[in-house]
């Protein structure tokens, strides 16, 4: 069987990420094994991770309010990767675990892609390691912009958070979909800010 150099730096990657990071739940589910005495061990809860700010690509709509008069949006799940499915997760649930905050505020989703001011891009990268499930959950709000040197059309990366996390593969999907609720909400802040 052949593993392709990539898929492993990927998954070394993602184990050091989600090792590093902390645990949706420091406690096991009541009915998941029991770790033994040489078992790897949880670490403690800590604070979720974000990712720094990045600089956007293209021109923002507006300096002091890049998502002023961003309404509609459409949101966009990347597809999951083979461990996901294991993990109890699928694209439509997160999908929905997004679309129903938006829902509930200000933002509207639009239908179609000419109807939208620019779209919600999730990408959850799972791993599934010692039956544990270790997800990378990344969340960016794009838009089109002009490249202010060359008068360019490109997709602007105006907003963006993650969250790093693990779970129980059980507790998986409740977990990775409340951290989507939570990225989703905070995304509504930034918009709200803007449009105040």
């Amino acid at each position: 069987m052949k593993i392709k150099l990539k898929h492993v730096v990927f998954a070394f990657a993602l184990a050091a990420a989600a090792a590093a990071a902390f645990y949706f739940y420091g406690a096991p589910a009541p009915n998941a094994p029991v770790p033994s005495a040489s078992a790897p061990r949880a670490p403690a809860p800590t604070k979720a991770l974000k990712s720094p700010p990045s600089a956007p690509a293209a021109k923002a709509p507006s300096a002091d309010a890049p998502m002023r008069g961003l309404n509609p949006i459409m949101v966009l799940v990347e597809e999951l990767p083979p461990a996901a499915a294991r993990c109890g997760l699928s694209r439509e649930a997160i999908r929905v675990a997004a679309e129903l905050p938006l829902s509930q505020s200000g933002l509207k989703i639009a239908k179609t892609a000419e109807s939208s001011k620019g779209y919600l891009y999730i990408q959850v990268n799972v791993l599934l390691a010692q039956n544990i499930c270790a997800a990378n959950i990344y969340f960016s709000f794009r838009t089109p912009g002009v490249i202010e040197n060359n008068k360019q059309l490109a997709i602007a990366s105006i907003w963006n958070e993650n969250i790093i996390g693990a779970a129980w593969p059980n507790d998986a999907a409740r977990e990775i979909n409340s951290a989507v609720d939570k990225l989703t909400r905070s995304y509504i802040e930034a918009w709200t800010r803007d449009n105040s």
